[in-house]
């Protein structure tokens, strides 16, 4: 029976087997299935480091786009202390592999690419909807009031 989850991901689909996840929908911000000229490269990258036949997934990455907005601070700063660090990670951007990432400068938090999709018959996700744009986070909801959250969808066309 097909579920919704925040975090059915491709490596679980490896470890329940695809008979079992077909149909499955899960939210998230990467799927190793979506097509762009940013994730294509960073699979080829990655499956010559490590073998051609990897799994990628969400938590997968978040850690590889992080990665690379703190290398990028480390190498502008020449010092690891996060007191230097952390100011020069806000505002960051990367192309990740979801689409251009940003550190919010005001509250740290990410801007992501939100997708929605539903499990293949090849263990990889049909994206079935995905954001034209980032969506700025808002990781204490300070900003929504009952009337803005009977349409949760608006803006995603």
């Amino acid at each position: 029976m097909p579920i919704a989850s925040l975090t059915t991901s491709e490596a679980d689909i490896q470890a329940m087997g695809v008979t079992a996840a077909v149909g499955h929908i899960t939210s998230a911000t990467y799927f190793q299935s979506q097509e762009s000229p940013q994730n294509r490269a960073c699979l080829e990258r990655y499956r010559r480091k490590v073998g051609g036949d990897v799994v990628t997934n969400m938590c997968w990455e978040a850690a590889y786009f992080q990665l690379h907005i703190v290398a990028q601070a480390l190498r502008r700063c020449g010092t690891d202390k996060p007191d230097i660090l952390r100011p020069a990670i806000l505002g960051s951007e990367f192309d990740a592999p979801q689409g251009r990432v940003r550190i919010d400068p005001v509250n740290a938090h990410t801007h992501v690419w939100p997708k929605i999709g539903r499990v293949a018959q090849n263990g990889q996700f049909d994206i079935l909807l995905a954001s034209q744009t980032a969506i700025a986070p808002e990781p204490y909801l300070v900003s929504h009031y009952p009337d803005e959250l009977e349409t949760p969808m608006a803006g995603w066309h």
